[in-house]
């Protein structure tokens, strides 16, 4: 069968432009909005809200309001703002009215206020980001005037100019903000204050799109505010839920989405078992549109390389399958001698054996019976005995692999053609993973999945697919792989507790973000665009270790921290950027303390004989001190400094646990320390707490007798 070249390639989700391109039914929505505001919303400030989940459309929503508020009589000045953009860097304020400032250039009338505006941002500069967000908003203005001006009064004239000069002007100002829910939850607040009480001014009418539940659950879980719902209502003066895609709607945009695949293509399609598999088991899965692009793109990449070797209705059965129910498909793709028909139909399996199945590979009543509706017609066999009210399928097992069926055990290879062994991740789902990596946030949640599913060798899958990774940045845009790399500072701590060092010779997950990360700065030609991208990796992310390695690493290119150092010109940073960087890490570090973190880092020895180094305070000492109080948190602490060294021999090898008091010094009185761990009741510890303590003690009498704890022989000489 021959194909298109002129075939679509996969499609992106990102947000439609105009009504016309509408098929989910937000056309009469937005203009409903547009209409408001042109009409009926009053001359002060005025803020919309528009709530939906990730996916919805929300994006599509606001560009469509756009286009119907230029079409109106009088067309509002239109400002989009994405902060998320910015997300990480201290100065989202002033990005607000930079992107405002630039946006009312090309628009007639707004001189006078664009200066006002460049003089108000200016000020606002100069206050910290931990100011903006720490005070509540009632007082925010009185409190910018004490910090900026011993004048009273300076900071609410200059907001007094602009708003003066804005009722003047008498035109509305539009401004979108987006992406709001992917912010972290300080910037969440900053946004919010902005709004209501920083750049309140008159004929401004604000609209925030953001998923309603991730921000106010964002709020109350790091307690920014007490309630999440009721400050949203002090701030929101119009919320709108972005209205259910009309009846057939989604089905139609799924649906042409597949028709673009088939093409003009002669495929054998049972319209019967079609209407009936994709009635009960696959549409219902299709809640946003991102959803039905997602398994579109999914179903044409396997179609264009199987697409003579499969039935198209099983491929898009199993294709569901894959996306939306993972640990189902790969249970099925394990087990096809559970599934598939072997000359006559017969059951090796019985009822109460598929049933487990479904309860151990799928969570919820209504997605169990979403998977055995597709099972039902992939697998003939497939039968748990409930009361299952979807269609039965009657056919002639004689012609299945004529049909190109799933069920036959001949032709189910070929839908898992692009799959490898267990614990390995085929190229399908790499490429999958990888597609939304220009989103750090998307791309981290896809690792932390992967971090809980086995992989090979005793790894996690999140540890092959960083293994891979370098096999595909060719294919991977500027902006996907800056997005990865932040994503590796969100959630690369989380991911090195999962896949720790073994050994020299495998380091686990470090060595591969190190290497990630070193691949990408040095794929950069400027310094400080390098520099950049590292401050923001580490202000957005969540990794004092992965943040130190790095930056250790860094330090080892001049000669420093048991490095041997390069030439100048191949650093990846100068000294004063690398000092820059340093500051934004031990920042970093102090923040991660401040909100009672650190204790749970990985290699917790490493960050903090970094943060001693690089800091010129008592903070680390005073932290040990305080965080060790209570003996569960010494003895975890003391764990972190439990060493491994590996030996060999004629007679035997193995691996040795050690541990050096003398790095507690710092923090200890080792003495004190002895006789506080002496004084524990043993009987009541588990047994890796007593096995701490006497790794402890037999590494303190070492040092009292004279010999050295940190030589790993002589610990073999003691053993």
């Amino acid at each position: 069968m021959t194909t298109n070249s002129d075939e679509p390639q996969l499609l992106s989700d990102s947000s439609l432009e105009k009504p016309e391109e509408d098929q989910l039914g937000y056309d009469e929505f937005a203009k409903d909005i547009a209409d408001s505001i042109t009409s009926e919303v009053p001359g002060e400030e005025f803020i919309i809200g528009i709530y939906g989940p990730w996916g919805s459309g929300k994006s599509t929503a606001l560009n469509f309001i756009e286009y119907y508020l230029e079409q109106s009589q009088e067309p509002p000045a239109v400002i989009r703002f994405n902060p998320w953009w910015f997300s990480g860097q201290t100065d989202l304020l002033e990005r607000f009215f930079a992107q405002l400032e630039s946006g009312l250039e090309s628009e007639d009338g707004f001189d006078k206020v664009r200066t006002q505006l460049s003089n108000f941002s200016s000020a606002l500069s100069t206050v910290p980001l931990s100011a903006v967000t720490g005070v509540p908003s009632q007082r925010f203005l009185q409190y910018l005037a004490r910090r900026l001006d011993p004048t009273p009064g300076n900071v609410e004239e200059l907001k007094q100019n602009i708003s003066d000069t804005l009722e003047e002007t008498d035109r509305r100002i539009v401004i979108f903000l987006d992406d709001i829910d992917r912010l972290t939850e300080d910037e969440m607040a900053q946004m919010f204050r902005l709004v209501k009480s920083v750049a309140d001014f008159p004929n401004v009418t604000y609209i925030l799109a953001f998923d309603h539940d991730v921000v106010t659950n964002a709020l109350e879980r790091e307690k920014v505010v007490q309630d999440g719902e009721e400050y949203l209502d002090k701030i929101i003066q119009l919320p709108q839920h972005l209205p259910i895609p009309e009846k057939g709607s989604l089905d139609q945009f799924f649906i042409d989405r597949l028709l673009q695949i088939t093409g003009d293509r002669e495929l054998e399609i049972n319209e019967n078992h079609w209407q009936n598999v994709y009635r009960d088991g696959i549409l219902p899965t299709l809640n946003t549109p991102r959803d039905a692009i997602r398994l579109s793109n999914s179903v044409r990449s396997s179609f264009r390389k199987l697409e003579n070797e499969v039935n198209f209705i099983d491929l898009v059965a199993v294709e569901t399958l894959r996306i939306f129910y993972t640990n189902a498909y790969e249970y099925i793709r394990e087990h096809p001698e559970e599934f598939t028909n072997k000359g006559r139909t017969r059951r090796l399996r019985d009822e109460d054996d598929y049933t487990e199945f479904l309860e151990e590979s799928v969570s919820g009543e209504v997605d169990r019976e979403r998977v055995e509706a597709i099972l039902t017609y992939l697998f003939p066999r497939f039968d748990t005995g409930s009361s299952f009210t979807g269609s039965r399928y009657s056919e002639d097992s004689n012609t299945f692999r004529k049909r190109k069926r799933i069920c036959h055990p001949e032709i189910f290879p070929f839908y898992f053609r692009q799959t490898v062994p267990r614990g390995e991740l085929t190229t399908t789902e790499i490429e999958s993973v990888l597609s939304v990596s220009e989103d750090s946030e998307a791309f981290a949640e896809e690792l932390r999945r992967l971090s809980t599913e086995e992989g090979k060798d005793g790894r996690s899958k999140a540890n092959r697919l960083l293994n891979r990774f370098a096999d595909y940045t060719d294919e991977l845009s500027e902006e996907q792989i800056k997005g990865a790399m932040k994503a590796l500072f969100l959630v690369g701590d989380e991911l090195c507790a999962v896949d720790p060092s073994k050994s020299i010779m495998d380091g686990g997950t470090r060595n591969q973000i190190n290497s990630i990360v070193w691949s990408i700065l040095r794929d950069m030609e400027d310094r400080e665009e390098r520099l950049s991208l590292l401050k923001q990796s580490v202000q957005v992310g969540d990794s004092p270790f992965v943040s130190s390695l790095i930056t250790g690493v860094l330090y080892q290119e001049h000669g420093e921290m048991g490095g041997e150092g390069t030439d100048e010109e191949e650093r990846l940073l100068n000294y004063d950027q690398l000092e820059e960087l340093t500051s934004v890490v031990v920042e970093k570090i102090e923040e991660t303390g401040e909100k009672g973190d650190l204790l749970e880092s990985p290699n917790l020895d490493v960050v903090l004989a970094r943060w001693m180094e690089w800091s010129d305070s008592e903070k680390p000492v005073k932290w040990v001190q305080q965080n060790t109080q209570e003996t569960d948190d010494l003895l975890h602490f003391l764990n972190q400094y439990v060493s491994e060294g590996r030996y060999a021999s004629m007679a035997e090898s193995g691996v040795q646990q050690f541990f050096d008091p003398q790095r507690l010094d710092s923090f200890f009185e080792l003495s004190e320390l002895e006789d506080r761990l002496d004084d524990l009741e043993k009987e009541e510890l588990e047994d890796w707490q007593q096995h701490t303590i006497e790794l402890f003690n037999r590494g303190k009498e070492m040092l009292d007798n004279g010999r050295d704890p940190s030589d790993f022989s002589a610990w073999r000489l003691e053993r």
